[in-house]
């Protein structure tokens, strides 16, 4: 029973580890290696000073005169594109946002794992309770 929870405790450490490495923010100094990247998201992330995020849509993207402008969609509107502009000493945090397939592998197997330790869990109960039962 311990070994399956140090088990259980390990792979979920090690899911969790990989499954936020690939999810880390770009430093303010390497956001010219994420925009000279060909198509490489759908959306690129801009945290501001004020706590604020934008997500720009990677097509609509221009650096011009230190200051980011481009389109976003604000929640809840359907299909109105809003224009900004950002100055870069604001910018605190870029993340590119795109769908992640091994983030998206590690998930499912986190739930596979976690899946089987109930299971697992179920079944030594069961056998502890078949046999405490004498006939």
């Amino acid at each position: 029973m311990k070994r399956i929870v140090i088990t259980y405790i390990l792979l979920f450490s090690l899911t969790f580890y990989f499954g936020c490495s690939s999810l880390q923010p770009v430093n303010k100094e390497s956001w010219n290696q994420i925009f000279n990247q060909e198509n490489s998201t759908d959306e690129i992330i801009l945290w501001t000073k004020d706590g604020y995020r934008y997500p720009l849509i990677w097509e609509s993207i221009i650096i011009q005169n230190d200051s980011i402008y481009g389109n976003y969609f604000k929640f809840g509107d359907k299909g109105m594109q809003y224009r900004i502009s950002i100055p870069l000493d604001k910018i605190t945090k870029i993340e590119k946002d795109q769908f992640d397939l091994e983030a998206t592998i590690i998930l499912i197997g986190f739930f596979s794992l976690f899946f089987l330790f109930f299971l697992l869990m179920a079944a030594e109960g069961m056998k502890s309770a078949v046999s405490g039962i004498r006939f």
